[in-house]
């Protein structure tokens, strides 16, 4: 019989998608080796806005990130237990150390338990993190284990345009500070006004602004069709800059969440990226700060360097490895 596989996730407006977007990206590739995967999605904003996010796998909602008791019915009922550790209680991960169970978790911050089998940390600043080696516990760290979803999985060619046509602004999931607008103004204000700026995922209103196109909501496949579109990436240190890195696309990268810090971290220092974190401070955003990353940005042997960079990554086929290194590591049926 197939081994099967549940990986428990969170989504909702406050979060964002990309804790979904990556154990989605997982699930599906599991299913492509003969592995049945379902998703488990705890999801304040309740079915009816999930329903609209396209995701390839099954999935059914559970409010299982302070629910000890099922947690522990649910891993008697799969051979491949996967968590996302964001935003789980420290009394679930009590529950399942003492469990003893061998499970597979993704961590952002380096702050979970010791827990048997498998922590994966994609981030290429995952190192930053000195985790410790624990017996019973594999440390998969670092951009090889990146988890992208379909579209992405195919590599990317580029050719880098001398000037820059086409530039991308994407935020992620929250907007606490409500950094789009002043970062779309000082944008528009810098470039040409022929280069056009896509706000990609946000559904704003903004002052009239030329040349500017609010995407909304993207599937994987369009996103991917947008990003080997643009010259240029804005973004918040988030899963999609992996995505970004995997289309061989130049960017600016600035931390909007505490646990981006690492995945920003390392990201720059693969120079895959410029740092745009000092384009913010406390009142929002530092224009003259961000000019000068966006003359950076539009320096043709830069972008051209980043592309470099970002090619020699290689990470077209890691969500796949991943998956084939879970299942070797998992072995038969427990």
């Amino acid at each position: 019989m197939n081994q099967k596989a549940q990986l428990f996730t969170v989504a909702d407006p406050d979060i964002g998608l990309g804790h979904l977007f990556r154990c989605d990206a997982l699930a599906y590739a599991f299913q492509q080796i003969n592995v049945s995967a379902e998703l488990v999605i705890e999801c304040k904003a309740g079915k009816e806005w999930l329903r609209e996010k396209p995701v390839y796998s099954n999935w059914r909602l559970s409010n299982w990130t302070d629910n000890a008791q099922f947690i522990e019915q649910a891993l008697d009922n799969c051979e491949i237990p996967i968590f996302d550790a964001y935003a789980v209680d420290s009394y679930v991960w009590t529950k399942i150390h003492e469990t003893g169970r061998k499970v597979v978790v993704f961590d952002d911050y380096g702050e979970k338990p010791a827990l048997n089998g498998i922590l994966i940390n994609g981030s290429p600043g995952a190192g930053i993190l000195k985790y410790q080696d624990i017996h019973g516990r594999e440390l998969l760290l670092g951009p090889s284990y990146q988890t992208l979803r379909p579209p992405f999985w195919k590599k990317t060619e580029r050719s880098v345009r001398k000037n820059v046509e086409s530039v991308g602004i994407m935020i992620g999931g929250t907007d606490h500070r409500g950094l789009l607008p002043d970062i779309v103004e000082t944008v528009r204000d810098f470039l040409p006004v022929d280069v056009k700026i896509h706000v990609i995922g946000k559904e704003i209103m903004f002052p009239s602004v030329p040349n500017v196109c609010l995407t909304g909501f993207l599937d994987a496949r369009e996103i991917k069709n947008l990003f080997d579109s643009l010259d240029v990436l804005i973004s918040a240190a988030g899963q999609s800059v992996a995505e970004a890195v995997s289309c061989v696309l130049p960017m600016i990268i600035f931390c909007t969440e505490k646990n981006q810090v690492i995945n920003h971290t390392g990201w720059v220092q693969k120079k895959v990226g410029i740092d745009g974190n000092k384009i913010l401070n406390k009142n929002g955003i530092n224009r003259c700060m961000m000019e000068r990353n966006l003359s950076l940005l539009t320096d043709y042997s830069t972008r051209l360097n980043m592309a470099f960079a970002s090619a020699a990554m290689e990470l077209h086929d890691s969500t796949q490895n991943l998956c084939c290194k879970i299942k070797k590591l998992f072995g038969s049926n427990e």
